[in-house]
């Protein structure tokens, strides 16, 4: 199975309302109904609150940036 693509992640993103937290991101991501790739990849996100669809891309990866836990400078964690 290939990863999906940064504008795919981003469409099931789309009319979320930022900041959100990581269980508010799962739920909107859960409402869309992607794929079960998809879907497993977001559940892999980080516990903390988002301030963009940038800021989960990066965490999970999608786009380039930092990769440490908590280095990301547009989420803050808790």
């Amino acid at each position: 199975m290939s990863r999906p693509s940064p504008r795919l992640l981003a469409q099931v993103l789309a009319g979320l309302t930022f900041p959100a937290d990581r269980w508010q991101v799962l739920a909107h991501v859960d409402h869309y109904g992607p794929d079960r790739g998809t879907r497993h990849l977001f559940w892999q996100l980080p516990e903390r609150s988002y301030v963009s669809i940038g800021a989960v891309l990066t965490a999970l990866g999608a786009l380039d940036g930092p990769r440490e836990p908590g280095s990301t400078p547009d989420a803050v964690a808790r």
